[in-house]
Protein backbone atom coordinates (compact mmCIF):
# COMPACT_ATOMS: atom_id res chain seq x y z
CA UNK A 1 0.00 0.00 0.00
CA UNK A 2 1.56 3.69 -1.07
CA UNK A 3 1.95 5.75 1.49
CA UNK A 4 -0.26 9.12 1.60
CA UNK A 5 1.66 12.56 2.03
CA UNK A 6 -0.98 15.28 4.02
CA UNK A 7 1.39 17.66 3.54
CA UNK A 8 1.36 20.69 0.77
CA UNK A 9 3.15 20.31 -2.52
CA UNK A 10 4.19 23.95 -3.53
CA UNK A 11 6.23 23.65 -6.66
CA UNK A 12 6.44 27.69 -7.38
CA UNK A 13 8.29 30.34 -6.09
CA UNK A 14 6.91 33.19 -4.60
CA UNK A 15 7.33 35.65 -4.71
CA UNK A 16 7.05 35.73 -8.18
CA UNK A 17 10.45 36.37 -10.50
CA UNK A 18 7.84 37.78 -13.25
CA UNK A 19 7.86 41.77 -12.59
CA UNK A 20 4.13 41.92 -12.60
CA UNK A 21 3.87 44.35 -10.17
CA UNK A 22 5.99 46.75 -11.97
CA UNK A 23 4.06 46.15 -15.24
CA UNK A 24 0.88 47.17 -13.44
CA UNK A 25 2.04 49.91 -11.60
CA UNK A 26 3.65 51.41 -14.83
CA UNK A 27 0.62 50.95 -16.97
CA UNK A 28 -1.78 52.67 -14.42
CA UNK A 29 0.82 55.34 -13.94
CA UNK A 30 0.41 56.16 -17.68
CA UNK A 31 -3.42 55.97 -17.48
CA UNK A 32 -2.78 58.79 -14.88
CA UNK A 33 -1.12 60.74 -17.26
CA UNK A 34 -3.36 60.12 -19.95
CA UNK A 35 -6.11 61.13 -17.67
CA UNK A 36 -4.55 64.37 -16.48
CA UNK A 37 -3.76 65.15 -19.75
CA UNK A 38 -6.73 64.56 -21.20
CA UNK A 39 -8.71 67.21 -18.52
CA UNK A 40 -5.50 70.02 -19.16
CA UNK A 41 -6.57 69.55 -22.77
CA UNK A 42 -10.30 69.95 -21.96
CA UNK A 43 -9.54 73.10 -20.08
CA UNK A 44 -7.91 74.56 -23.52
CA UNK A 45 -9.17 77.24 -25.13
CA UNK A 46 -10.57 76.18 -28.60
CA UNK A 47 -7.67 77.75 -30.66
CA UNK A 48 -4.88 76.23 -28.21
CA UNK A 49 -6.88 73.08 -29.08
CA UNK A 50 -6.76 73.50 -32.60
CA UNK A 51 -2.86 74.06 -32.86
CA UNK A 52 -1.89 71.31 -30.60
CA UNK A 53 -1.24 68.70 -33.76
CA UNK A 54 1.09 71.59 -35.51
CA UNK A 55 2.50 72.72 -32.16
CA UNK A 56 3.60 69.22 -31.49
CA UNK A 57 5.02 68.78 -35.21
CA UNK A 58 6.94 72.06 -35.09
CA UNK A 59 8.22 71.09 -31.99
CA UNK A 60 8.99 67.17 -32.69
CA UNK A 61 10.72 67.61 -36.27
CA UNK A 62 14.16 70.09 -35.63
CA UNK A 63 14.76 67.16 -33.29
CA UNK A 64 14.46 65.32 -35.88
CA UNK A 65 16.87 67.11 -37.93
CA UNK A 66 14.06 68.64 -40.44
CA UNK A 67 14.58 72.37 -40.39
CA UNK A 68 11.13 72.74 -42.65
CA UNK A 69 7.83 70.94 -42.95
CA UNK A 70 4.85 71.42 -44.66
CA UNK A 71 1.68 73.25 -43.22
CA UNK A 72 -1.64 74.48 -43.78
CA UNK A 73 -1.89 77.49 -41.34
CA UNK A 74 -5.07 79.51 -40.51
CA UNK A 75 -4.12 83.03 -40.23
CA UNK A 76 -6.16 86.03 -40.21
CA UNK A 77 -5.55 88.64 -42.90
CA UNK A 78 -5.89 92.50 -42.38
CA UNK A 79 -6.71 94.69 -45.27
CA UNK A 80 -3.08 96.14 -45.74
CA UNK A 81 -2.50 92.01 -46.22
CA UNK A 82 -0.55 91.78 -43.33
CA UNK A 83 -0.85 88.28 -41.47
CA UNK A 84 -0.51 86.32 -38.29
CA UNK A 85 -2.12 83.29 -36.14
CA UNK A 86 -5.78 84.25 -34.78
CA UNK A 87 -6.24 85.39 -31.22
CA UNK A 88 -9.38 84.33 -29.20
CA UNK A 89 -9.98 88.18 -29.95
CA UNK A 90 -10.36 87.77 -33.69
CA UNK A 91 -12.19 84.31 -34.00
CA UNK A 92 -14.98 82.64 -32.33
CA UNK A 93 -16.43 78.70 -32.54
CA UNK A 94 -18.22 78.19 -35.50
CA UNK A 95 -17.56 76.60 -39.26
CA UNK A 96 -16.26 78.38 -41.85
CA UNK A 97 -16.26 76.75 -44.73
CA UNK A 98 -13.72 77.27 -47.64
CA UNK A 99 -13.82 76.89 -51.25
CA UNK A 100 -11.75 73.82 -51.37
CA UNK A 101 -14.13 72.44 -49.28
CA UNK A 102 -12.09 72.13 -46.38
CA UNK A 103 -13.21 74.30 -43.23
CA UNK A 104 -12.20 74.74 -39.77
CA UNK A 105 -14.07 75.45 -36.42
CA UNK A 106 -13.74 79.32 -36.17
CA UNK A 107 -15.43 82.21 -37.70
CA UNK A 108 -14.60 85.73 -37.58
CA UNK A 109 -15.95 87.76 -34.61
CA UNK A 110 -18.48 90.46 -35.79
CA UNK A 111 -15.49 92.93 -34.23
CA UNK A 112 -12.72 91.68 -36.71
CA UNK A 113 -15.48 91.19 -39.77
CA UNK A 114 -16.22 95.09 -39.44
CA UNK A 115 -12.49 95.92 -39.39
CA UNK A 116 -11.91 93.76 -42.82
CA UNK A 117 -10.11 91.14 -41.37
CA UNK A 118 -10.71 88.01 -43.15
CA UNK A 119 -9.50 84.49 -42.25
CA UNK A 120 -7.53 82.32 -44.62
CA UNK A 121 -6.63 78.28 -44.75
CA UNK A 122 -3.54 78.57 -46.81
CA UNK A 123 -2.55 75.85 -48.92
CA UNK A 124 0.18 73.21 -47.93
CA UNK A 125 3.51 75.26 -47.85
CA UNK A 126 6.91 75.14 -46.50
CA UNK A 127 7.69 76.75 -42.95
CA UNK A 128 10.94 76.89 -40.59
CA UNK A 129 9.84 74.24 -37.65
CA UNK A 130 11.74 76.35 -35.51
CA UNK A 131 10.11 79.82 -36.32
CA UNK A 132 6.54 78.38 -36.35
CA UNK A 133 7.14 76.62 -32.90
CA UNK A 134 8.43 79.79 -31.74
CA UNK A 135 5.17 82.21 -32.71
CA UNK A 136 2.55 78.95 -31.59
CA UNK A 137 4.65 79.22 -28.48
CA UNK A 138 4.47 83.24 -28.07
CA UNK A 139 1.05 83.65 -29.85
CA UNK A 140 -0.98 80.68 -28.70
CA UNK A 141 0.56 78.69 -25.86
CA UNK A 142 3.18 80.94 -24.03
CA UNK A 143 5.00 78.07 -22.99
CA UNK A 144 7.37 75.62 -23.99
CA UNK A 145 6.04 72.08 -24.94
CA UNK A 146 7.69 71.22 -21.69
CA UNK A 147 5.78 73.32 -19.49
CA UNK A 148 2.56 71.80 -21.49
CA UNK A 149 3.43 68.74 -20.08
CA UNK A 150 5.77 68.98 -16.75
CA UNK A 151 2.58 67.93 -14.46
CA UNK A 152 1.56 64.94 -16.32
CA UNK A 153 4.65 64.21 -16.23
CA UNK A 154 5.56 64.57 -12.65
CA UNK A 155 2.45 62.48 -12.00
CA UNK A 156 3.90 59.53 -13.95
CA UNK A 157 7.12 59.41 -12.46
CA UNK A 158 6.03 60.08 -8.83
CA UNK A 159 3.26 57.47 -9.80
CA UNK A 160 6.05 55.58 -10.46
CA UNK A 161 8.03 55.82 -7.95
CA UNK A 162 5.52 55.57 -5.14
CA UNK A 163 4.42 51.89 -6.65
CA UNK A 164 7.81 50.78 -7.43
CA UNK A 165 9.90 52.54 -4.28
CA UNK A 166 9.39 49.16 -2.12
CA UNK A 167 13.04 48.13 -2.34
CA UNK A 168 13.08 46.26 1.22
CA UNK A 169 11.89 42.81 -0.54
CA UNK A 170 14.50 40.95 -2.34
CA UNK A 171 14.63 41.13 -6.09
CA UNK A 172 16.94 38.35 -6.93
CA UNK A 173 16.91 34.71 -6.44
CA UNK A 174 13.94 32.26 -6.06
CA UNK A 175 12.53 32.35 -2.26
CA UNK A 176 10.01 29.54 -1.71
CA UNK A 177 7.43 30.68 1.37
CA UNK A 178 5.52 26.86 2.93
CA UNK A 179 2.97 26.94 4.74
CA UNK A 180 3.20 27.78 8.61
CA UNK A 181 6.92 29.78 8.12
CA UNK A 182 7.67 33.24 8.58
Amino acid sequence: MPRQSWERQESYAWPSDKPVWTYTAFALSIAVVVVVMWFQFSRWAPLQQYWLPTYLVANLMPKLGMTTSKYRLLQVVHPDRYCYLPSDDDVAQGWTHFPDGRRVPFVLTDTARARGYQLLLYPPKEWNNAALRDRLQADVYGTTLFGLIQWPLFFHCSGLWIACGDTRRPRSGRESVSMGEE
